[in-house]
């Protein structure tokens, strides 16, 4: 969403231009859906990600500590200009809704990122007389939205949101709702064009590696000598830590402060992990695309993503979630992904891309299995049990639909079994009404 909203800014600003991303594009809503376009997805994504950028994240920071009220009054003052000429106003804000995570049982948190762009002066039931309505761009919304802020910024409320199917939790009556950054200025949102090659970046060597922690558990991070590394560290709008990280072949995250766990992004150039574990020792990531966990007795949630030059499956990212973990490790090979850990007997793995999410569950004594692609969207689960390296016993093989856990096939052999005693009395009517029917014969 945020990549969006940016490419429809600038091209309402001139900054880009539709038709040098797609032929007759003349406006934003001309180009293609970044679905069936991989070109014009390519561009979204880069917006999308530059917000990771040193240059973004310091500025957008800088939210985390100011009040909302000068917040509001903010986009008050920048879509005001957009009516003049001024730059489109891309707009990030945060919600907590009503929909509680299994795992965890916490309120599901969101955030999108919209466009603001003509004001006026209306009286709302909500945000009372006289308020500021903003018209609003929606990236996923096929109509004009608007964000209503009361007279004295002190109030908000955007009608996008109150379309959320699971509502915003309300917590001692206070919706748990916040803008989180206002982006009014092109040093914000494009500081690096990609069809200009106009470079407004204050800082002119970016490194591609950085750790995006979520919890505020301590950690540490080695280089391939086992040497900490002190990166630089600062904390996105979303007050995420982030750690950007010098050149090098292979970090490692270690829990510090006296914690057990690790919930964090690891970025490299080309590959990426994504780990939520208790009981951790440590997650490595080399830049050939390898990532090894070690824990002990761990729940482990562990993803690895690569860019097409490492991966040879059709899905970008593998997925592994599993209990009772002593170490996981996956790396690319010239068949697929091989998947290694001392317990894959109750190993969930899901991979997907773009289009599409597969699924499969491994349970194997086996220590070692290859994910091959099997075409069709099926993905294979192979293990080599002659030991001659070759992965050619097929174990597994799993698709786009969900393999049923153990619980839904306990469910599913009782339903079966009191739907067939339901039918007793039913087969014995039928079989009376027959022979009545032959008695009259």
């Amino acid at each position: 969403c945020y990549g969006m909203s940016v490419v429809v800014s600038l091209m309402k600003d001139g900054q880009l231009t539709p038709s040098y991303w797609q032929k007759r594009a003349k406006v934003a809503h001309d180009l293609k859906a970044p679905k069936n376009s991989a070109t014009v997805r390519n561009l979204i994504n880069y917006y999308q990600l530059s917000q990771h950028l040193p240059d973004a994240v310091d500025l957008t920071g800088t939210y985390i500590k100011m009040p909302e009220r000068e917040i509001l009054k903010q986009i008050v003052v920048d879509c005001q200009k957009v009516q003049n000429g001024g730059l489109p106003v891309v707009i990030s804000y945060w919600w907590a809704s009503n929909e509680i995570k299994e795992e965890t049982g916490e309120h599901e948190q969101h955030a999108h990122a919209v466009i603001g762009y003509h004001v006026d002066r209306v009286n709302h039931d909500r945000t009372g007389e006289n308020s500021y309505r903003i018209s609003i761009c929606d990236p996923n919304e096929s109509s004009w939205k608007y964000l209503y802020i009361s007279s004295d910024y002190s109030k908000w409320c955007y009608d996008g949101l109150d379309d959320d199917r699971d509502g915003i939790w309300t917590k001692d009556g206070v919706e748990q709702k916040r803008i989180k950054a206002v982006r009014s200025a092109l040093n914000w949102i494009d500081i690096r064009n990609p069809e200009t090659g106009v470079d407004r970046s204050r800082l002119k060597n970016y490194n591609s590696n950085f750790i995006d922690s979520y919890i505020a558990a301590g950690y540490a991070v080695l280089d391939s000598t086992g040497k900490k590394i002190e990166g630089k560290k600062t904390v996105n709008e979303s007050g995420q830590e982030i750690t950007y990280l010098p050149d090098g072949n292979q970090f490692t995250i270690v829990p510090d402060d006296g914690s057990n766990e690790i919930d964090a992004s690891l970025v490299l150039k080309d590959c990426s992990t994504t780990v939520k574990a208790t009981n951790a020792d440590k997650v490595t990531v080399n830049k050939n695309g390898s990532v090894a966990f070690k824990g002990d007795s761990s729940d482990c949630d562990i993803s690895l993503t690569l860019n097409s030059s490492l991966s040879t499956l059709p899905w970008y990212t593998v997925n592994l979630k599993g209990s009772d973990i002593n170490d996981y490790e996956m790396k690319p090979t010239s068949e697929g992904v091989l998947v290694s850990g001392s317990n894959l007997k109750n190993t969930q793995i899901t991979a997907n891309n773009l289009e599409q999410t597969v699924y499969v569950d491994v349970s194997t004594d086996a220590t070692s299995v290859l994910l091959r692609d099997e075409g069709n969207g099926k993905v294979g689960v192979y293990t080599d049990e002659d030991g001659d390296g070759k992965y050619e016993t097929k174990i597994a093989e799993g698709g786009e639909d969900k393999p049923v856990t153990e619980e839904q096939s306990l469910f599913l052999k009782i339903f079966k079994v009191v739907g067939n005693i339901l039918l007793i009395p039913f087969k014995l009517i039928l079989a009376l009404i027959r022979a009545i029917i032959n008695l009259f014969k």
